[in-house]
């Protein structure tokens, strides 16, 4: 999610549509050079996507299994020490990871016969940032940390924002080999829950859990980047002016990001100072299953971000359309996330985490809800970023930060984990809501399917009676159950537009 102050370089979307096949790189950037036609290159976004999200759906489940070992060895408040510090190295991470990151994608995106001076300027400036948001985040730690084992778990996530930086998947995405960046991150994950069964131990804390994420991380970076390599992209050496121009027109998204992770992940700090490492436990894990949707939604924002770009210096209306579409889609899956949160959580949570997290039981709930309504914010950000409203963006998600941290500190000491969950969810709606109103101003408002909007509520409530119905029967059961109704019910009243997979044009 990203947005920045100010774009004066990056002019240059109309130029993309004016190139000639000597500018593409690939086939795959044939297809998004060719004239936009409605369905079809939305369709190929989508199956691209759909790579992603499939390897992240499965890498998910192994984290799923890993966090379950982890939870019964090492307890709650270890749990929120790791939590805490990993939401505290965030912020730093912002520096060399956010900001940046995303100016060189929109960089590439637009100019791809100009992509090796991108890459070169953004990788050297993000080293240099990543030297001193390390330095800064472990001298500060001893400060800032409410305890000694979280302050010591702090240099162990440097090395985690470290692997970070590395990775190059972005610039794999620019060249849409996301099938690529999907197995890297796939076996990134497969090595790091492999190993959590053997290093992560009761009473050892959080620490072997940490460093195995930092393991994951690095083996996915390796994987990346050998294709990277491959791509043979000249090393262009960067001037120091061209790194100062580039930090510059980083810093207004830096401190969209920063509002970002305030509006998303201030609960957890607050939790950390109002009440104790137990609650930031609880809360932590009720994140876990309804965070599975932020990293989803972000991996809309890789995929469908480069296409943007390109799509409404096409033409508007059409993009509107698709917009529409996708749109429709996900008020579908939100309501499948909160029907299923809402049958399923007082059981889900002490069977999957142990009964030490049964309280998780109800700030998962409110928390499901929140990230259904980051499926819609994900796919409106995308036309205030591509459209480069990044001022207006900037004061968007400022104003989320706002709203949860205020709403934080009124809730968390009386409600602890259910208080912060209430929080986020408060942060999360008003970004939805404002998104909305600014980007319909940009492209109009979205037309709705409401016809396949009723269908696909009228399947999750079906599941949903099917839950209650099952309440005292084993709860495999009942969720294979519940997730069968689902699945047969959308197929006979079919909520999705097949437009939104298939080339051709929309129904």
């Amino acid at each position: 999610m990203f947005a920045s102050v100010r774009w004066r370089r990056i002019r240059l979307v109309r130029r993309v549509t004016e190139r000639t096949s000597n500018s593409v790189v690939d086939e795959s950037d044939a297809r998004t050079a060719q004239p936009y036609q409605v369905g079809s290159s939305i369709a190929h976004t989508i199956r691209g996507f759909g790579v992603l999200a499939l390897a992240s759906v499965f890498g998910q489940l192994l984290g799923f299994v890993a966090l379950a070992i982890v939870t019964r060895r090492i307890g709650p408040a270890a749990v929120g020490e790791y939590a805490f510090a990993f939401t505290y190295i965030g912020y730093f991470g912002l520096l060399p990871n956010g900001g940046v990151q995303y100016v060189g994608l929109r960089d590439a995106s637009a100019a791809p016969d100009a992509m090796s001076s991108a890459v070169s300027e953004t990788v050297v400036l993000q080293i240099a940032l990543l030297l001193v948001a390390d330095a800064a985040a472990v001298l500060l730690s001893h400060v800032l940390a409410p305890n000694e084992r979280t302050a010591a778990l702090i240099p162990i996530l440097g090395v985690t924002m470290a692997m970070t930086t590395c990775t190059l998947d972005w610039v794999l995405l620019v060249r849409r080999r996301r099938g690529i960046v999907a197995a890297a991150r796939l076996g990134g994950q497969v090595a790091y829950a492999a190993l959590v069964p053997v290093f992560v131990t009761a009473g050892g804390g959080a620490a072997p859990y940490a460093w195995l994420n930092a393991l994951g991380l690095a083996v996915t970076a390796l994987l990346i980047a050998v294709p990277v390599a491959r791509l043979g992209l000249a090393v262009a050496v960067p001037t120091w002016r061209s790194l100062w121009l580039r930090l510059r027109d980083s810093i207004g998204l830096i401190y969209s990001l920063a509002m970002m992770q305030i509006y998303i992940a201030a609960s957890v700090i607050l939790l950390g100072y109002f009440k104790n490492a137990r609650q930031v436990g609880i809360y932590a894990v009720a994140y876990r299953l309804p965070s599975t949707v932020m990293v989803i939604a972000n991996m809309w924002i890789q995929a469908f971000f480069p296409d943007a770009v390109t799509r409404l210096a096409a033409g508007r209306d059409a993009f509107r359309n698709d917009l529409s579409r996708v749109l429709s889609a996900s008020i579908i899956l939100a309501f499948a996330i909160v029907g299923g949160a809402a049958a399923f959580a007082t059981r889900l949570m002490p069977a999957m985490f142990g009964d030490s997290f049964r309280a998780s039981a109800s700030p998962f709930t409110i928390l499901a809800g929140a990230m259904a309504l980051v499926l819609l914010e994900a796919v409106l950000a995308n036309v205030l970023i591509a459209s480069s409203r990044d001022r207006l963006y900037a004061a968007v998600v400022t104003t989320a930060a706002l709203s949860n941290v205020v709403a934080g500190v009124l809730l968390i000491p009386s409600l602890s984990a259910d208080g912060a969950a209430l929080a986020t969810f408060t942060g999360e709606a008003s970004l939805v809501i404002l998104t909305l109103v600014f980007a319909s101003r940009e492209i109009g408002f979205p037309t709705f399917q409401w016809a396949r909007i009723v269908r696909g509520g009228g399947a999750v409530g079906l599941m949903c009676l099917v839950a209650v119905a099952t309440r005292h029967v084993p709860l495999a059961a009942s969720l294979i159950a519940g997730i069968a109704t689902l699945a047969i019910s959308v197929l006979v009243v079919r909520p999705f537009d097949p437009a939104l997979w298939r080339r051709g044009s929309a129904e």
